[in-house]
Formats: C-alpha cells, structure tokens, sequence
C-alpha cells in the first residue's frame, strides 16, 4: 500500500509537467533535453519502487546514484535553456521534489 502510494505521489510530481510541456508546443531543444532527463529519472524511481514491493533490494543507492543526477540534469538543463519559461520552472520544481523523494526512499530504505 505504501508503494502504491509513493508511486502516485512520484507520478503526481511529473504529470504537470509533462501535461504542461506537450501542450506547449514547439520545444526548444534544451527544454526537450530536460523533459527526457526528468522522465528517465521518473522511470527509475518508479522502478525502483516497483522493486521494492516486490523484494528487499539492498541496492538503493545505485538506483539514486542514476536518478539523483538525472533529475539535476533536468533542472540545469531547463533553468539554462530558458529560465522564465513557465515549462522551465515547473520541470525544476518537478526534479527537486524527485530528488526530495530519492532522499526520502535512501533514508527509509
């Protein structure tokens, strides 16, 4: 149940995002690059998560090591390429809650 429940959190961080950033058409580059490094991170948190409810990992960190970068990447990425976009504010928002949530499942698992 716990899972479930940080997974949706984990999907609640990035669906604006994404929402916001297919609606905005077209992307510059740069914020393309920073949507791609923040899914990337998305996806191995929510894999990570998905192990976990299945065994006990005991590599956390290695998944962190991945998905801590990524979402960094994301935020740099975005707040160079156009940092009073709107698409741009909300995908560093979106990588400092996941990174947050990465720093959070490191301590609890």
């Amino acid at each position: 149940m716990l899972v479930l429940l940080l997974s949706l959190l984990v999907c609640g961080f990035t669906v604006p995002t994404w929402w916001s950033a297919i609606r905005r058409r077209p992307l510059s580059n740069g914020l393309r690059r920073a949507v791609a490094a923040l899914t990337l991170a998305t996806v191995v948190q929510l894999v990570f998560l998905a192990l976990v409810a299945q065994t006990r990992l005991d590599y956390s960190l290695g998944f962190a090591a991945i998905g801590v970068p990524c979402s960094a990447l994301a935020a740099v990425l975005a707040l160079k390429d156009n940092p009073k976009s709107p698409v741009a504010i909300r995908i560093s928002m979106s990588s400092l809650l996941i990174t947050g949530m990465w720093l959070f499942l490191i301590t609890l698992h």
